[in-house]
């Protein structure tokens, strides 16, 4: 076994083992942890350890395994949101959940939008600090490139709070964050590229694409590559770099380059976020390729309503691995309220799901995402004694 299939079945027990503590203690996940195959199996055990995540990332109800104490509601605070891009629907969810729980909290909250451009969001952050608010949120954009002005706003007196300032979920003191909230996004990308792997039984043809402008985006994409590469009888055809606040004017015509390159070679695809897939959807329809005909189009994150939707109907989009947005807008308001009262992060980790048409009818599908059957807003109410 190379090294690479041996990090692989590493990377594989460690993230069944996540999820079976996030909450997947079924019967299924069980199965699953206890047929992953040993090195030298006759199957290849990539596929097999493919289907295995598989009916991990797909259990229901997943319990509360997040706070259950904290400081209570902290007074007369302010928080503005400094969006990287609403249009970014993972982005623009947050932010409403944030909005939702500042309400709850009592709180005056405030949202401002980067609008997808690095002067955008200097421009955000800078009126940010300057309206001196209690707290800072960084909701999706890559804090080690604003790192010098979150540092600016700490020095100011202003708390910050990152959702998916970069891939990896927790404190971030190097960057001036308190804590940034983010599912894992080797997870993600694991979950995401072992669907392809597990539905074509190790044969997918593969396009990735990403948006290398945001260290969590470049860092998922790149994982996905490497998932796929494990795969004896599978293979990357091409890895595009596509900014996703342009994905509708450049997806398109790449969708038509692709097509025209590789045929019916190209049969699966791996995005970091799901809008690649309603500009590809509009060119691939356009052309007059079938949803059965096209390839299968797997997102590794965030799960937006537009993703289910074409989930829901076959519309050129197979599955997406979720976040739990509205709960991780939630869990941003708990960290920051821990960072006014002085204490420490919490650190809790919410487990992704992958939502297909399978299971899209349990655990907020049919609303169009993905909200965890286990009453989070109340236990955050709970935990700030309020009502």
């Amino acid at each position: 076994m190379s090294n690479s299939r041996r990090a692989r079945a590493r990377a594989t027990r460690s993230i069944l083992t996540t999820l079976a503590v996030a909450g997947a203690t079924t019967a299924g996940v069980s199965a699953a942890l206890a047929t992953t195959p040993a090195a030298g199996a006759a199957t290849d055990p990539v596929v097999a350890q493919a289907k295995a995540v598989v009916a991990a990332a797909t259990a229901r109800n997943v319990p509360w395994t997040g706070p259950t104490s904290g400081p209570k509601a902290q007074k007369g605070k302010s928080i503005i949101v400094v969006a990287s891009d609403l249009t970014n629907t993972g982005v623009l969810t947050v932010s409403k959940a944030i909005q939702q729980a500042a309400k709850a909290i009592g709180w005056k909250v405030q949202v401002l939008n980067g609008q997808g451009t690095t002067s955008g969001l200097q421009s955000a952050l800078n009126t940010a600090i300057a309206a001196k608010p209690s707290g800072i949120v960084d909701d999706g954009a890559d804090m080690t490139t604003i790192a010098s002005l979150l540092k600016e706003a700490v020095g100011a007196g202003e708390k910050v709070v990152a959702w998916n300032g970069g891939p990896t979920p927790g404190p971030a003191p190097a960057d001036s964050v308190f804590y940034n909230v983010a599912v894992n996004a080797k997870q993600i990308s694991q979950i995401a590229a072992d669907y392809a792997i597990a539905t074509s039984n190790g044969k997918a043809n593969v396009v990735i694409f990403t948006d290398n402008e945001f260290a969590v985006a470049q860092a998922k994409a790149n994982d996905m590559r490497a998932v796929v590469n494990t795969c004896k009888g599978c293979k990357v055809l091409a890895y595009e770099n596509t900014p996703i606040a342009d994905v509708t004017t450049r997806v398109p015509p790449l969708t038509t380059a692709l097509r025209a390159k590789y045929g019916s070679k190209w049969t699966y695809s791996l995005a970091i976020n799901d809008n690649y897939y309603q500009a590809m959807a509009s060119a691939l329809a356009s052309s007059g390729i079938s949803p059965a005909n096209a390839p299968v189009n797997i997102s590794a994150g965030d799960g937006s309503p537009d993703a289910f939707q074409r989930i829901r109907t076959g519309h050129f989009q197979a599955a997406t691995v979720a976040a739990p947005l509205d709960l991780q807008g939630w869990q941003v308001v708990d960290e920051m309220n821990r960072a006014f009262a002085g204490a420490r992060p919490d650190n809790f980790v919410a487990a992704p799901r992958l939502v297909t048409k399978a299971d899209i009818a349990y655990d907020g599908g049919p609303q169009d995402t993905y909200i965890p059957n286990n009453h989070y807003q109340q236990r955050y109410m709970k935990i700030w004694g309020v009502k």
